[in-house]
């Protein structure tokens, strides 16, 4: 039970900590309404540490909202845990030494989105102090300048590191829970990129990027993650397959070495100095290699296609699909069916030409095909005269269907 009394003009509160003792809180010289509150929210926590289980809800807000004064008291006689004063800057350092699962192009990203929340907060905004009305502003400067898919998946970061916060007990809430980040596949930027285009590109490329280009191409691999990690080792020229790493999956796939692969490798083995581990000898970033790709597009005369990097990859996924049954083709670029479908497998006008196709030539089967492996006899005479008919000259003694050979 705390009790609340008066020592001078000063408010304090009594209260027994879990061993038995007696602590006092001094809350100084405040309304005695204030005072009251305060009581009552103290015997909640008091109550709340003795039998360590959480304090009602609306305690925990008051705690929340408290200014640090009152908070350090508090903490000073063991009724909360200290305010952290964790900025922004600083906790998304500390977050992503916690993420060693991530791979290279993951980590990338994430330094963006951090870079962008840096802007747009401060990098010593207080964590503390981002609302919910700040993540709304976050959202409006992300959109104003990104793209729909890309904003959401900063923001996904940015929500990702504020939910640590709370897990590690800095926030009581996360101020960014309410905001939407996921973004379906955008069918709009989706397009197929053609072997025939792809090689025209190609042939305005040199060196390590174009070996980069149609690695993504004709073999799929992700761009930088896959192909800079590439080591010798891996390329089987025996074979011709290419056994490949995945950091964003942890998972190793083999892959086909198709011919345009093959070539542009064996030029970059034979070049390669003696002793050489990897096929790439350095890790050029994605923006460098896709705006060598963007100038070999004007160059060759080739229409440009969005997500640059990405649609080589996807394109080399159409292909497999096209020619290998789904689950082949998914495991192949070392993703799940529901991933390709949605994100990577595209239908271009000859995919529509040859299903109609298909489908005509199973129309006519069905027409003309025969029930059970038996020809259908023609009506007899005598059941002709029983429904008052005579059989039309233009119908054969085998009727309608034809009679199948071999039957």
């Amino acid at each position: 039970m705390a009790s609340l009394f008066k020592r001078g003009d000063a408010w304090a509160i009594q209260f027994d900590d879990p061993d038995g003792e007696r602590r006092t809180l001094g809350l100084g010289r405040l309304p005695a309404t204030a005072a009251r509150t305060i009581a009552a929210h103290v015997e909640h926590l008091a109550g709340a540490t003795i039998a360590r289980t959480a304090p009602p809800p609306e305690t925990s807000k008051w705690l929340a909202d408290i200014g640090d004064t009152l908070r350090d008291k508090l903490a000073a006689v063991g009724l909360a845990a200290r305010r952290d004063t964790a900025t922004l800057g600083e906790f998304a350092a500390r977050y992503r030494k916690t993420r060693p699962d991530w791979g290279v192009s993951m980590g990338e990203q994430y330094d963006l989105a951090v870079k962008d929340a840096k802007a747009f907060f401060g990098e010593t905004r207080r964590l503390s102090t981002i609302t919910p009305a700040d993540g709304d502003g976050f959202r409006a400067h992300l959109a104003a300048r990104l793209a729909l898919a890309t904003a959401r998946k900063r923001m996904r970061f940015l929500k990702h590191l504020l939910r640590f916060a709370v897990r590690s007990k800095i926030l009581q809430e996360n101020p960014l829970e309410d905001q939407r980040t996921f973004s379906g596949p955008n069918r709009e930027r989706m397009q197929y990129v053609p072997a025939a285009a792809a090689l025209a590109v190609a042939d305005e490329l040199t060196g390590e990027t174009r070996l980069t280009f149609l690695l993504a191409r004709f073999a799929g691999l992700r761009v930088v993650s896959e192909t800079h990690a590439l080591s010798w080792s891996h390329v089987d020229f025996e074979r011709e397959t290419l056994r490949i790493f995945a950091p964003k999956t942890q998972r190793t796939r083999t892959v086909p070495m198709l011919p345009a692969v093959r070539a542009v490798l064996l030029k970059a083995f034979n070049e390669a100095p003696d002793g050489a581990e990897h096929v790439f000898r350095k890790r050029s970033p994605l923006p460098v290699c896709r705006r060598g790709v963007e100038r070999a597009i004007v160059r060759a005369g080739v229409a440009p296609w969005p997500k640059i990097m990405q649609q080589l990859r996807a394109s080399f996924a159409t292909d497999c699909v096209r020619a290998l049954p789904a689950n082949a083709a998914a495991e192949i670029l070392g993703h799940s069916l529901q991933v390709a479908a949605a994100h990577y497998w595209t239908a271009d006008s000859t995919d529509l030409q040859r299903a109609a196709q298909a489908l005509h030539n199973i129309a006519e089967w069905r027409e003309t095909a025969v029930p059970d492996g038996k020809p259908k006899r023609a009506k007899t005479a005598n059941k002709q005269a029983l429904c008052g008919m005579e059989r039309n000259s233009l119908v054969g003694q085998t009727g309608f269907e034809p009679v199948l050979e071999g039957f």
